[in-house]
Order: C-alpha cells, then structure tokens, then sequence
C-alpha cells in the first residue's frame, strides 16, 4: 500500500483493499472484511471506478443486511 502511495499507483489501492478483504474474510474477521470493502468501495469511486464500486456496494449491502 506504501508502495502505491510513493509511487502515485492510486488506483492499485482499491484492489489491495479488496485483497485484504479478501484475507479477512478466510480468517473469520468480519468487522475487518466489511471495513477493507468499504475502503475499496470509498477510493473506487473517488477514482471514478463506478462499476467497481457498483460491484462492491452490492457486497457491502449483501454483508449489512
């Protein structure tokens, strides 16, 4: 993640988010799962990555409901 910061890779950041949601998600760490989505969701569509972040607002509402 430091690695795309330096080096202006903004939009790797969203998939590593995604990956460590990933992570999360075999470990049994709902709370972190739901939190990394919600990251990945947030900078997807600050990057205007809208059908990304359509992808995971439906994860997020699968996850909430």
């Amino acid at each position: 993640m430091e690695i795309c910061r330096r080096t202006g890779g903004r939009s790797l950041e969203p998939v590593i988010h995604v990956e460590l949601a990933e992570l999360a998600r075999l470990g049994g760490d709902e709370v972190t799962r739901e939190r990394e989505l919600q990251q990945a969701h947030r900078i997807f569509t600050e990057i205007g990555a809208a059908a990304h972040a359509d992808r995971l607002a439906g994860d997020l509402e699968t996850l909430t409901s």
